[in-house]
């Protein structure tokens, strides 16, 4: 998951290299998803519930 700021532009493979250029090649992410809403509990921990909600309905539209 990528939170992006209203006015970025997503470049998914652009994120791939950079990850890429960081990190070995089986850690870099097969896919990339793009949400407007921080993935966050109110106590401020990942709100895994939230992303995979995200990362299947992606899936579901592919």
């Amino acid at each position: 998951m990528v939170h992006l700021d209203k006015q970025a532009e997503f470049d998914e493979q652009a994120v791939k290299d950079h990850v890429r250029q960081q990190l070995a090649g089986y850690k870099t992410p097969k896919a990339i998803h793009p949400t407007d809403t921080p993935l966050r509990a109110s106590n401020g921990k990942a709100d895994y519930a939230a992303a995979k909600k995200i990362a299947e309905g992606s899936r579901a539209a592919a």
